[in-house]
């Protein structure tokens, strides 16, 4: 049984190219792979609660001045083989699968925008609380007699 295919305790992890597999194939240090895991799962797992952590995961790799490798000694330039074209690759492979805000906060943490990609969390965060109320008066139930 391959590892991907078992999973303990809920069902958040079921996307064709799951979080852990794009952290180690773009060689992510470990607080920025615990930001964007956040990120990644709020929906279907802790919520706002998730997005907390991802800010506060952020706040240490930036104060321990962490951000994503650019340059790996493997690299063959003259074959269009560069370890950044790697993580551009694989982050658009994993991004696809998210919404587009996750998928814009996850791009900015990889590219270390840390304070772009907290107040973009901080707005998800916001819309998740004080969600947007249709105003649109067209739509609503045609039985509501208004008194």
């Amino acid at each position: 049984m391959d590892v991907n295919d078992m999973q303990i305790g809920g069902s958040h992890y079921r996307k064709k190219y799951q979080h852990w597999d794009w952290v180690c194939d773009t060689r992510m240090p470990y607080l920025l792979a615990c930001a964007t895991k956040y990120v990644s799962r709020h929906q279907d797992k802790n919520g706002i609660e998730d997005l907390f952590k991802a800010t506060h995961y952020l706040a240490k790799a930036e104060s321990r001045s962490i951000y994503m490798p650019r340059n790996k000694w493997w690299e063959f330039p003259l074959l269009g083989l560069t370890f950044e074209k790697l993580i551009r690759d694989r982050t658009l492979l994993f991004t696809n699968q998210l919404e587009t805000k996750e998928a814009s906060i996850i791009r900015l943490i990889i590219g270390g925008s840390y304070d772009r990609a907290n107040d973009q969390i901080a707005e998800l965060i916001d819309d998740i609380t004080f969600p947007k109320v249709d105003k649109d008066y067209t739509n609503q139930d045609p039985d509501y007699i208004r008194g």
